[in-house]
């Protein structure tokens, strides 16, 4: 699954929709480090949880951040070779 914003003159998208339990993580893939991950802010502002993923090329490390809104929320950054283990990872962050 993926998730774009229907809303007209918007393109913001995130890459995938991982459900973990109860809740719809969003998942970008980037390749750089200096990405504005603008659509991930805009599905955190509505998001219910404060919990999203980028997979990348770097290593592995978490970041608190704040959406232009306001709202605050965790980013955990994957390095590629780690999504065969995503579930126990997201275990020990979320």
């Amino acid at each position: 699954m993926y998730w774009r914003r229907d809303v007209q003159g918007s393109d913001a998208e995130i890459d995938f929709l991982y459900q973990y339990d109860t809740q719809l993580i969003p998942v970008e893939v980037k390749s750089g480090h200096n990405s504005k991950l603008k659509s991930l802010h805009i599905f955190m502002n509505d998001a219910p949880h404060n919990f999203a993923i980028r997979i990348w090329q770097n290593s592995l490390s978490v970041d608190d951040l704040q959406t232009p809104a306001g709202k605050k929320f965790r980013l955990l950054n994957l390095p590629f070779y780690y999504i065969s283990v995503l579930d126990k990872i997201v275990s020990r962050y979320i």
